[in-house]
């Protein structure tokens, strides 16, 4: 009992820490509630639609609710937000599928012909390719500034053809975030779009004026691994890259080990109020 309450009143302590790092460090400031663009809150049969159109690949069907989870290799990591997801099949066999959060909110969407290509070259003009891309995005309702992190590859396996392969990040202070992103696959001799990914879009973040430093991260980080029974040790206190979590702008915050097989846990932490969001774990099996 005695070691019972000891342990609860160092988590009381710890707890009163983090409000009190949170309270010094957050003084008088607007908190800037993140908005995502216009298109994503239509109903998913505008999205579709809207979608089908910018990639000329009407008319299309409804063809049912899908589950996340049996979709992997269109949505990667994208799992742990997702309800699940409606889909479309476009005139050219294209599978459109709008993926929705617990809310009901779209999240997600998916537009798959094929992953990668059949291309035997990049015969097809790269920079007419980018173009592209940005053409369908604009006409989605994504507008760019600028500001975003837009790489793209010329890519070939053994297995698959050639094609180009797009990446969009948004960026926060210069720096990309995690996530969102947009990401594309296409053809490397007809420059026709194979795979598109687009995830929420943000459109305020120029609005963010107030944020907390590394410091602060980091005291916020060391008082919930001291505060937590399932920390065996704290790696580091690093603040890395910027991530959208439940619309909140966080950072990836800290490193601690969570059991003797290396298992390990980071925090993601509002940049604004200092909230401790969400954790992600690694688990070593």
């Amino acid at each position: 009992m005695k070691k019972y309450f000891n342990f609860l009143t160092e988590s009381l302590i710890c707890l009163a820490l983090v409000v009190c790092v949170i309270s010094n460090c957050a003084e008088d400031y607007d908190y800037i509630e993140l908005q995502y663009a216009d298109f994503m809150s239509e109903s998913c049969d505008d999205i579709a639609e809207n979608l089908a159109e910018a990639l000329e690949v009407t008319p299309i069907t409804y063809s049912g609710k899908v589950m996340p989870g049996s979709i992997i290799d269109e949505l990667g990591q994208d799992l742990e937000f997702l309800k699940e997801g409606f889909q479309y099949i476009a005139v050219n066999d294209a599978k459109i599928t709008i993926y929705v959060d617990e809310d009901d909110q779209p999240y997600v969407i998916t537009y798959l012909l094929r992953r990668q290509g059949i291309s035997e070259d990049w015969s097809y003009n790269q920079e007419e390719v980018n173009t592209h891309v940005r053409s369908v995005l604009t006409q989605v309702g994504i507008t760019f500034d600028g500001s975003e992190d837009f790489s793209s590859h010329q890519c070939a396996g053994i297995s698959v053809g050639h094609y180009y392969d797009i990446l969009i990040k948004q960026t926060f202070g210069e720096m990309p975030l995690e996530y969102p992103y947009i990401h594309a696959e296409v053809e490397g001799e007809t420059g026709e779009i194979n795979f598109l990914k687009i995830c929420r879009w943000y459109i305020d973040f120029d609005e963010i004026d107030h944020i907390l430093s590394d410091n602060d991260l980091a005291s916020i980080a060391a008082n919930y691994f001291n505060s937590s029974y399932e920390v065996v040790a704290i790696l580091d206190l690093d603040a890395d890259g910027y991530y959208i979590n439940k619309d909140r702008l966080c950072r990836m915050v800290g490193r601690a080990l969570i059991d003797e097989w290396g298992s390990s846990m980071t925090l993601l932490i509002d940049i604004q109020s200092g909230e401790i969001v969400d954790t992600k774990k690694t688990i070593v099996y």
